[in-house]
């Protein structure tokens, strides 16, 4: 079956492709759950994903991530989005490992939950930081509590 109404000018209020190749619904679902957890409706959650911790953890210094994709890459877990950490100014961590999907996906529902919850706050596009509230919380924690899940990631530049 194909899907209707995915061409390049959107006439009609759905989604088109190349929004869709870019990853833009989920994006915009973490810049709603954003968006309401300003407005006063977070939703706790009895506790952070470990992988959530991870990304506090790893972006405190900055505070600043974005969500990236790669559609040109040939295989399709390199073609997953995934959460990436800016630690320097030319440095990042991207949360991606075509080897392992499952981790990555867990680090987007880290992500998914530190929207939720208001520690994250959506800018513009697809960059995000962390909220007052996540960079007391990036405070508190021991960086050394998540090397390994940090391990993870793979450091980029730019």
């Amino acid at each position: 079956m194909l899907l209707r109404n995915l061409s390049m000018t959107d006439q009609s209020g759905s989604l088109v492709l190349q929004e869709l190749s870019d990853g833009l619904p989920t994006i915009a679902a973490f810049a709603r759950l954003c968006g309401r957890a300003i407005s006063g409706e977070a939703q706790p959650l009895a506790s952070l994903a470990p992988e959530a911790l991870a990304i506090v953890s790893a972006s405190g210094g900055t505070g600043r991530f974005d969500i990236r994709g790669d559609r040109d890459a040939f295989e399709s877990a390199d073609r997953f989005l995934a959460v990436c950490v800016e630690i320097a100014a030319d440095r990042r961590l991207l949360f991606r490992d075509k080897a392992n999907p499952r981790q990555t996906i867990m680090f987007l529902e880290g992500f998914r939950q530190l929207c939720q919850t208001g520690l994250v706050m959506h800018h513009m596009l697809k960059d995000f930081s962390l909220s007052t509230a996540g960079f007391e919380l990036s405070d508190r924690l021991d960086a050394a509590d998540y090397r390994d899940l940090i391990g993870f990631a793979t450091e980029i530049e730019h």
